[in-house]
């Protein structure tokens, strides 16, 4: 089992020139190798071990018989031999290579299961990349070391090494194997770390009696995470078929670990997106719970303040002077609209928290109504009202008093959005099973960059305090939520300055 240069003693000659050779007085021959000093051996023959013309070895037979010599039948008996010894040789040799292949192909199977399952931390990953290096390579010591920051995160698994040192530690980045092997990019070999250079590592390598050790650098998508470690006490650099097999494991470890970071942060920022989600949902229910609140406390107010200004128009408190009568009429008109603002808010918190009472209507009926209600109020704003109906009634499953809210909200948005001298048109339809409801104005249109944001509820095109346009952007958030409500869609079609069409649709009933 020991070894010995190959161009030294009687084998060394053999193997250099093919052929046998005979050495009748091994003791005082020149060419003695240095292993045998003092062996009682007299007589040596070697004969090349040949395969495919190629010399793979030397069979040696060695007598230490006083006066002994082999003679040329001995030769040829060793060379008919030596053909065979090379066959099974090769052969073993070769299922060897094929056992150590296997081997190798079962950790990388194993390792991408380890990969594909994805459910260990770093922990984890380490201690099965290291249980599976263990079946290639032999290592006394074994770590991971991990760039954290302005520091490096050693993992480290040790075999028994006295004095070991901590299986966690953080070191500085300056100074260590593994900043040199990051910073150039490139493995670092060291067959005996007692010698220079040395290392940051090297404080507790050696007292841990760790003499080789190699540094791989562990690179994913073009970044370097870290390095895999490996060291033993043995002085004996590593072959480049362990430092192959090593450059493979690092190669899928990176990868691991590349996931296994990637996982982590989306698990984090998952959990970040759960507690801003639920903050926003709190917001959103102790704003409704305001508002709500808000409105249940302005109805009692306002019904005070209505009664008494319709007490005081019709003249139950006495006579009102014209000017004062006008005046009061123009509050009066006012109270309405926030009356009509608080029933709005008030109707968009209880879709939220009850399901409509549906039964089957005419909304060809309901459609005429709204139009008779806002006919007044268009004249007065200088506008022509056209309604557009089938003969054919159009009926769907509905709540009457929701959908005659929405149809009134549209309209007025229309009245309001319009231009003296405008047009407002008011269609219905029926087709493919579902009844169309649109409202078309030659008003002043929405800008195409806010189209998306006009259904949210208290959004406004314009939100300036110096706005022309009065409201509290609660109009057409109700809409949307009371036709969802129904099952149906809504939608708008307009143009800046030209004018607007809104539509929803609903399922027709037959």
């Amino acid at each position: 089992g020991w070894r010995q240069r190959a161009d030294e003693g009687l084998s060394g000659r053999v193997a250099a020139s093919g052929q046998p050779l005979v050495v009748d007085d091994y003791q005082h021959w020149e060419g003695r190798a240095a292993s045998f000093a003092g062996e009682p051996i007299t007589a040596v023959v070697g004969v090349p071990l040949t395969w495919q013309g190629q010399v793979i070895g030397v069979l040696n037979v060695m007598d230490d018989i006083e006066r002994r010599s082999f003679t040329q039948d001995d030769v040829h008996r060793l060379m008919l031999l030596a053909p065979q010894a090379a066959i099974a040789i090769v052969n073993a040799r070769l299922y060897a290579d094929t056992q150590a292949k296997a081997e190798r192909l079962g950790v990388l199977r194993a390792l991408d299961r380890a990969i594909a399952s994805g459910g260990l931390d770093i922990h984890g990953l380490f201690d099965t990349f290291a249980e599976q290096a263990a079946r290639l390579l032999g290592y006394d010591r074994i770590s991971l070391a991990l760039l954290e920051g302005d520091q490096i995160h050693i993992l480290a698994v040790e075999t028994g090494l006295a004095g070991s040192a901590a299986p966690e530690m953080w070191l500085p980045r300056q100074g260590t194997g593994t900043y040199w092997a990051i910073e150039h990019n490139q493995m670092l070999l060291r067959p005996d770390i007692t010698q220079e250079p040395h290392y940051r590592e090297d404080e507790f390598l050696i007292p841990a009696g760790i003499r080789t050790a190699i540094v791989v650098p562990l690179r994913a998508h073009g970044q370097v995470l870290g390095t895999w470690n490996l060291g033993r006490r043995e002085p004996r650099p590593y072959s480049p078929t362990e430092i192959e097999i090593l450059q493979t494991i690092a190669d899928q470890l990176a990868i691991a670990l590349d996931h296994t970071r990637l996982h982590e942060e989306l698990v984090e920022r998952e959990a970040r997106l759960r507690q801003a989600y639920a903050e926003l949902e709190e917001a959103d229910r102790l704003k409704d719970q305001m508002i709500q609140n808000i409105s249940h406390e302005l109805r009692l107010p306002l019904t005070l303040v209505k009664g008494y200004l319709d007490l005081a128009l019709d003249g139950a408190m006495g006579e009102v002077p014209a000017a004062l009568a006008e005046a009061l009429k123009t509050v009066s008109g006012r109270a309405n609209d926030i009356v009509a603002i608080v029933e709005r808010i008030t109707t968009l918190h209880s879709l939220r928290l009850n399901s409509l009472e549906l039964e089957r209507l005419s909304l060809s009926e309901l459609v005429r109504q709204a139009a008779d209600l806002r006919c007044q109020s268009a004249k007065r704003a200088g506008l022509k009202l056209e309604l557009d109906l089938p003969e054919e009634a159009l009926e769907v499953q509905g709540n009457a008093e929701r959908l005659l809210q929405v149809l009134d909200n549209l309209l007025d948005n229309a009245v309001k959005f319009t231009p003296p001298g405008g047009h407002i048109r008011l269609r219905a339809r029926g087709g493919d099973g579902m009844v169309i409801v649109e409202i078309s104005d030659t008003g002043i249109g929405i800008p195409a960059d806010k189209l998306d944001r006009i259904w949210d509820r208290f959004y406004q095109v314009d939100g300036s305090t110096t706005r022309h346009y009065s409201g509290v952007g609660v109009g057409l958030a109700l809409v949307k939520d009371v036709i969802e409500a129904h099952g149906g869609t809504v939608w708008v079609h307009s143009r800046e300055g030209q004018g607007s069409t809104f539509g929803f649709a609903l399922r027709q009933v037959t």
